[in-house]
């Protein structure tokens, strides 16, 4: 059974995420080299338009790993939340206002003052959280970009589920 993973990456508004850093974001979270992670979810946090962009592994379909399909999935996302209603604009991919007093879930940050991603420090539910504050987790020695640390926790993980050692930080 494939580790369960969430990866929340909140972001000040929409002006912070075009389509490139979207399509890096969807990719390094959700595709392997044969197929995409169906145990994987993601959610995309645009705080100034107090909405969610919400991807999960499980409903994913017709999502391809080129830029310009990725592309046309950001440009519905972008209307859906400009649009402010909660409603499904891909298939898997939904856009959901935040609640009132919204606080991000509690979950892991990588960070490279916290403890080394071992199968006794990351325990489930595994949520990290990119952009917010969480139990630091150290993934690498430096700050990444989002993109790049979805990648390596991708790689950590699916290391610790074969019974082997994540990468060094």
């Amino acid at each position: 059974m494939a580790l369960e993973r969430s990866f929340i990456v909140c972001l000040p508004g929409l002006a912070a995420l075009d389509a490139p850093l979207f399509a890096r974001i969807v990719s390094s979270s959700f595709y392997l080299s044969h197929d995409i992670r169906r145990n994987v979810e993601l959610a995309i946090i645009l705080l100034e338009e107090r909405a969610a962009v919400r991807l999960q592994g499980p409903r994913l379909r017709h999502v391809h790993v080129d830029e310009a399909s990725l592309t046309g999935i950001y440009r519905k996302a972008v209307r859906g939340v400009r649009e402010g209603v909660k409603r499904s604009v891909h298939w898997g991919v939904k856009v959901e206002p935040l609640r009132r007093g919204f606080k991000p879930p509690t979950g892991y940050t990588p960070s490279p003052r916290g403890a080394p991603l071992t199968r006794d420090t990351c325990k489930p539910p595994l949520r990290f959280l990119i952009g917010c504050r969480g139990e630091p987790l150290r993934i690498t020695a430096r700050p990444k970009p989002a993109d790049v640390t979805i990648s390596l926790l991708n790689i950590a993980l699916d290391r610790l589920e074969a019974g082997l050692q994540p990468l060094p930080a």
